[in-house]
């Protein structure tokens, strides 16, 4: 019975697949194993997140405690598929470079994708997200610069 959780973490990749992410040899995508536990509701942890970061250390603030407490209300398949023009998985090797090394620096670069909620405007937490619907905070990025939108018709 203790093997049950590994095999959520094993994915398969087709030969396709490997050839076109640069990241093959990293875990295996959390979004898969979320599937399953979409009906859970949001948890958080604060183990993970980068404290020494100048611009994207975690500052936990009253706005930021609310924002928890809403999301708290709805299941992963809310915030991730309803919403998931706000709320989505980025892979890591679309992130820009500084973001790249600090994961790295952290010992976080196992990873081949994390996980962006939108909590306003430009305002986003970086994290990771688990089997059991725990989102590991990483960051808090104000300026929504760790992965910056990509303008259309440009």
């Amino acid at each position: 019975m203790g093997s049950k959780k590994k095999s959520k973490k094993t994915t398969v990749q087709t030969v396709k697949e490997s050839s076109k992410s640069p990241v093959n040899s990293k875990k295996a995508a959390v979004k898969s194993v979320v599937k399953s536990n979409m009906s859970l509701h949001p948890k958080w942890r604060f183990q993970k997140r980068d404290c020494e970061h100048e611009r994207w250390h975690l500052e936990v603030t009253d706005i930021l405690l609310e924002k928890l407490t809403n999301f708290e209300s709805m299941t992963w398949a809310q915030i991730l598929v309803e919403a998931k023009k706000q709320n989505h998985h980025v892979k890591t090797y679309e992130l820009i470079k500084e973001a790249q090394k600090r994961l790295t620096t952290l010992k976080l670069d196992d990873y081949d994708e994390i996980c962006s909620l939108r909590l306003d405007g430009t305002h986003r937490l970086y994290g990771i997200l688990d089997e059991d619907g725990v989102f590991s905070i990483i960051w808090n990025d104000f300026e929504h610069e760790i992965y910056p939108s990509k303008k259309r018709n440009t």
